[in-house]
């Protein structure tokens, strides 16, 4: 594993709790690296216990004592009290406003999964109720340009038992049940009109009885998308994006070989483009990193490049879930696990460099110009719901932080073109939207953290992207855990800047990974002279906050750990707040929270 951004400052800090020894180190984004090095500063006591609001943009910043609500007005567009919390760390951004983009930013880059659902199993379990979550979902910017529908497992059995009238359709045993599949293609492609995103198709590879991949394209992909719904009105949303396989396929030699994946992906590919040769169409790849050891087959990679890169557009990659640790005893290991979490920004920078390095070495020359889709992505901490205690985290206002550090890392790279948060409503524990006592609300309040992060990134990620932003802020370790291994010197305070198309509005988005401190962040810009200020922060009570969403009844979970106040769950926990001011310099970021400012 390469080395993959210089490490000058070695000093250990938690950031994450009480611990406030820190060293400062710059930290350049330049060329989609990461680069430490020394300002030769050795702040060994960073925090201040100071509130001095001079010149200081307070946004959002808590009335913070252990159970008392803060004071918040006007709906959905709240406004909190000034005072500051009592820890804080100092950070400094050092932009040029004038330099030449890297890229224009792919708009709408965070799309959403909407998998598979099952009577029983999901929240969505009528055709009405997937109707309001797609208008929902419309209106709070949730969907970015793409939806995806995953479509099955090993192979595209259950996609075909999920067409036609969800009332006829055929039961299938799901976690053990014999259950109707309520949202199918069909309902994937009314919600894509409703929400008025291109629909992405992912299909199986017909590995197990290759005899009817025929019927796979011809009864179902296809002409499902291209059908009269009756009252919905005809609906011809043809399906642009089209991936083949999943993650599974990597898995294990056993079951199906890579060369079993190609010798079945060729002529599907070939099929499809002929029955539509505009469509693009993306294969899976998995590289190995860290301890996350998707692929068994150490060929795959290899393989799928020689053999398919000419054949498709691009490639799907996993690697968006992290830390995957095991349940944690204390608070102390919630700490570490999210800890662990956050150090995967900068594992999966290395990692398409290595995939990147891989296409070059072995794509046949007549391949495109490919690009990476991360089709799913999400906070996750572990596999079996009833083995784990942390499970439901990905609820929380951590869990959202890391969900837009995660998008800053794809978006910065250039050559990703779609990341697909996972999933969108209650699967397991994983959804972005979900339940809260039994009952299905759509309230604002009532999302995740990562589905508060998404709705405010969609709206607010358009422009072109400026890499060459210097970065000084304190740093910590992670240990290794799960999925992760240790990484030293992790920036606090993760940065990302876009500037407007028209070059009359400066856009920084700001990401907290401390868990208990806040950000007092210098904003030093040249080459733009900003007077006005737009904010709008993803903020809660603590890093474990969260709305209290239900864990389907499928599964029986654990009792769940805490670092403060995940047992307090509950509408409101977590939130929005937006200002308009004029410019300052400084502004204030809570702990595990996310800043999206406009300078105007």
């Amino acid at each position: 594993m390469k080395i993959f951004f210089i490490i000058i400052s070695l000093l250990i800090v938690s950031g994450c709790d009480d611990d406030t020894s820190q060293n400062n180190s710059n930290n350049t984004i330049n060329n989609n690296n990461i680069n430490n090095s020394s300002n030769n500063t050795n702040n060994t006591n960073n925090t201040n216990n100071t509130n001095n609001t001079n010149n200081t943009l307070n946004v959002g910043t808590l009335s913070f004592e252990t159970g008392e609500v803060p004071v918040r007005t006007g709906g959905d567009n709240l406004v909190l009290t000034d005072k500051v919390w009592d820890e804080e760390y100092s950070a400094t951004v050092s932009v040029d406003a004038s330099q030449a983009p890297s890229h224009p930013l792919e708009k709408g880059i965070g799309g959403i999964n909407m998998e598979a659902q099952f009577g029983g199993f999901n929240v969505m379990t009528g055709y009405d109720l997937n109707l309001n979550v797609a208008n929902q979902m419309k209106s709070l910017n949730l969907v970015g340009k793409t939806v995806r529908w995953p479509g099955g497992g090993y192979d595209t059995l259950d996609y075909v038992g999920c067409i036609g009238d969800p009332h006829t359709r055929p039961l299938q045993s799901f976690f053990g049940t014999d259950q109707q599949c309520t949202f199918g293609p069909q309902e994937a492609n009314e919600f894509a009109q409703i929400t008025q995103s291109e629909l992405w198709m992912q299909v199986q590879p017909m590995l197990v009885d290759p005899s009817i991949q025929d019927s796979v394209i011809t009864h179902s992909a296809f002409p499902v998308y291209n059908h009269n719904s009756g009252e919905a009105g005809t609906i011809n949303s043809r399906v642009i994006n089209w991936e083949i396989g999943n993650e599974q396929y990597a898995l294990s030699a056993d079951d199906y070989s890579v060369q079993d994946f190609v010798s079945a992906a060729i002529p599907m590919i070939a099929a499809m483009r002929q029955e539509d040769p505009s469509i693009k169409i993306w294969v899976p790849l998995f590289l190995n990193y860290s301890n996350n050891w998707f692929s068994a087959q150490s060929d795959w990679n290899q393989v799928i490049i020689a053999n398919l890169a000419h054949l498709v557009d691009g490639f799907s990659v996993h690697n968006g879930y992290a830390p995957i640790v095991p349940s944690a005893g204390n608070a102390d290991d919630v700490v570490d696990a999210y800890k662990a979490m956050f150090s995967n920004a900068l594992w999966v920078e290395e990692n398409i460099q290595d995939i990147r390095d891989l296409i070059a070495q072995y794509a046949d020359e007549s391949a495109p110009d490919l690009k990476f889709a991360i089709t799913e992505m999400n906070a996750a901490f572990g596999i079996f719901p009833d083995q784990h205690n942390m499970m439901n985290h990905v609820q929380t206002l951590a869990s959202g932080a890391y969900f837009a550090s995660m998008l800053a890392t794809y978006a910065q790279m250039g050559d990703v073109t779609h990341v697909h948060a996972f999933t969108g409503v209650q699967f397991t524990t994983m959804g972005l939207l979900g339940v809260t006592d039994g009952t299905y609300t759509s309230t604002p309040d009532t999302h995740s953290g990562p589905a508060l992060v998404l709705r405010q990134w969609n709206a607010w990620a358009d422009g072109n992207v400026l890499t060459d932003v210097e970065v000084t802020s304190p740093t910590f370790s992670s240990k290794t855990l799960g999925w992760m291994q240790q990484i030293n010197s992790i920036p606090l305070l993760s940065v990302f800047v876009i500037k407007s198309n028209d070059g009359s509005a400066l856009k920084i988005m700001l990401v907290n990974r401390s868990l208990t401190q806040s950000a007092r962040v210098n904003l030093q810009i040249t080459g733009f002279e900003p007077s006005e200020a737009r904010v709008s922060l993803v903020t809660g009570f603590a890093a474990d906050s969260n709305p209290g969403l239900t864990i389907p009844d499928v599964v029986n979970p654990a009792e769940p750990a805490e670092f403060n106040r995940f047992r307090s769950g509950t509408i409101g926990e977590i939130w929005i707040a937006s200002e308009e001011e004029p410019f300052m310099n400084f502004l204030r970021v809570p702990p595990a929270s996310v800043v999206f400012l406009t300078a105007l």
